[in-house]
């Protein structure tokens, strides 16, 4: 097959699409829509990618989720698979490290325990990619 999903992932089937843990980078993808639709393809393994599910599949292979041996990078990119990959709503899970050193965490010793309040604010970093237009002549 030219297509097929990792095998490595850990997949959930949602009403409307996937939620998907990238292990080694510690996010979970939501996959929905067309997004949706050509990983259920890859899921399956496919030599064709329909025209509708293109771009898509390119997102899907700039991400790592799909691998192919159709597709090179450079057709991956015409294909607007960075654009496509962009508007995938990705979450980053905190490490185990990361979460003990923040507050709201608890600690333990042999004569007390105490509990930090959580913290207020929360950072995040996002890119909204749009595009479009239209003219006249």
């Amino acid at each position: 097959m030219n297509f097929t999903a990792r095998l490595d992932l850990r997949v959930e089937a949602l009403d409307d699409g996937f939620m998907v843990l990238i292990p080694e980078q510690g996010k979970v993808v939501h996959l929905e829509g067309r997004d949706a639709e050509a990983f259920a393809l890859a899921r399956g393994g496919t030599d064709e990618v329909p025209d509708p599910l293109t771009g898509p599949m390119a997102g899907l292979v700039e991400l790592g989720l799909v691998t192919t041996n159709a597709w090179d990078r450079r057709r991956v990119l015409q294909l607007g698979g960075a654009t496509a990959a962009a508007a995938i709503a990705v979450i980053a899970l905190p490490s185990v490290a990361a979460a003990a050193s923040q507050p709201g965490t608890t600690s333990v010793n042999t004569t007390s325990t105490t509990t930090q309040p959580p913290t207020k604010t929360l950072d995040i970093a996002y890119l909204v990619v749009g595009g479009g237009g239209a003219g006249s002549s």
